[in-house]
């Protein structure tokens, strides 16, 4: 091995057989069975003793130090082997796996884009209903206007009922780390696409804007991405039947635009079969943000013939007096 331009080389043997195995070893110093070879093929025992003793005990030692590396070794490759199959099975799983799970993402996706379209359907369905059943009880009697309610109340549950069927559909759950401002995100509590304009991760909510409000929702109310921001329209109508007395005013001091806006629209329902022609909306002052979605709410509202803030007695800027139709 110290001879320049040579190496150390090997030939495998079977150690039972003492047969070739054809395999070279480069830069491995192989063990010597000379004297098993001449022992098999039936040399007198007492050339092999001599043999031996003439290559003396260090020679001995040292063929068995060969032995027990070139053991070592063997056992070393069939581990490696071993390892290398074991990896092959986990690739394979692997793969198997991530096709499984981007069929079931596909499938998820086609089953949710039919329910969030039919759901819509019946929404706009359900709207024109209400409208048209509103047209009828500003012409009709009280009477007549409780019946034509109730038949509109009964026709909204089973709107919402139906609505409820597609819900199971929406079972993506969107973390923050999925979201950044910019991005349109379905709103569950108001059946609606807004785009994002602030992600709060401390308390887990969501800053969004449509085309007329902004409101602030839990993580929890947003649901899968769409495509493109639904335009929000004025004047839809929510109605429900109640035995309880209109009162004239109604105080949103201290809630959230997405609290206000649904209660602001009962309310107005509510004034206007009642027969009231003035009411009172309490908001307050504060930074801005509820009046001003108030009035663009109230703006072009189909129950709302004018509105304008309240002078110094009725409260000032802090309210705004609405005549109805």
């Amino acid at each position: 091995h110290k001879t320049e331009g040579m190496a150390n080389a090997s030939m495998e043997f079977d150690h039972k057989t003492l047969a070739p195995l054809y395999r070279l070893r480069i830069g491995e110093p192989g063990q010597s069975f000379a004297i098993e070879t001449a022992k098999r093929y039936g040399m007198p025992e007492s050339i092999i003793e001599s043999a031996r003793i003439m290559l003396g005990k260090g020679r001995t030692e040292l063929e068995n130090l060969l032995h027990g590396l070139e053991q070592k070794r063997r056992h070393y490759e069939d581990s490696v082997g071993d390892i290398k199959k074991h990896e092959r099975e986990l690739t394979e799983r692997e793969e198997k796996l991530q096709r499984l799970l981007k069929d079931a993402e596909a499938k998820k996706k086609e089953i949710f884009a039919k329910a969030y379209k039919e759901a819509s359907e019946i929404i706009a369905d359900a709207k024109r209903q209400m409208n048209s059943l509103l047209e009828e009880i500003k012409k009709a009697d009280k009477d007549k206007a409780r019946i034509i309610l109730k038949k509109a109340s009964t026709a909204q549950e089973q709107a919402i009922e139906k609505i409820k069927e597609y819900k199971s559909a929406d079972t993506e759950t969107l973390s923050m780390d999925e979201l950044k401002e910019g991005d349109v995100v379905f709103v569950k509590s108001i059946g609606n696409d807004a785009a994002i304009t602030k992600l709060l991760k401390k308390s887990s909510r969501v800053k969004l804007k449509t085309e007329k409000w902004e409101m602030e929702v839990p993580l929890s109310d947003i649901g899968r991405k769409k495509g493109k921001a639904v335009k929000t329209g004025k004047g839809g109508v929510s109605i429900s039947v109640s035995d309880e007395p209109a009162a004239a005013q109604i105080n949103l001091i201290g809630l959230r635009v997405d609290e206000a806006i649904p209660m602001l629209e009962k309310f107005l329902n509510h004034a206007v079969l009642a027969g009231l022609s003035e009411v009172t909306i309490i908001h307050g002052i504060g930074a801005g943000i509820l009046s001003k979605a108030v009035r663009e709410h109230l703006s072009g509202h189909r129950l709302v013939e004018s509105f304008r803030s309240g002078d110094q007695a009725e409260g000032g800027p802090g309210v705004t007096v609405i005549t109805l139709k």
